[in-house]
């Protein structure tokens, strides 16, 4: 969606197919502590690379998720709430700064998100 986020980006989603040294689903670079809510990427890659997830530096990302096939290296400084990676599909480990892998059947399931609000969103 964006290389810099300087503010708040909610209620989103990407889909895409990336032939990049770095991947980041929704904002790579945060200057001011920006946010990141509500989100999911389906990212796909077909080479090693520096991935980053939903958001890359200095952002504080609530309530996302990240599909799709890719491998590299995760890195970040971000802190995560309630965000989640389909770890059978996603061979890097994304379980860094508060992300929690689930399985292919765990990400269909609405108890698998723990403190999401299904119905206000």
């Amino acid at each position: 969606i964006t290389v810099y986020n300087a503010n708040k980006i909610t209620n989103c989603y990407t889909d895409v197919e990336l032939y990049a040294t770095k991947v980041a689903g929704i904002a790579i670079y945060d200057y001011s502590g920006g946010t990141i809510e509500n989100c999911y990427s389906n990212i796909t890659t077909s080479e090693d690379c520096v991935v980053y997830g939903i958001g890359g530096s200095n952002q504080t990302i609530n309530n996302c998720y990240v599909t799709g096939t890719f491998s590299g290296t995760p890195i970040g400084s971000y802190l995560c709430s309630n965000c989640y990676y389909n770890n059978e599909t996603i061979t890097s480990n994304l379980e860094i700064n508060g992300v929690t892998g689930l399985s292919d059947n765990e990400m269909k399931l609405q108890s698998s998100y723990k403190m999401w609000d299904f119905t206000n969103v």
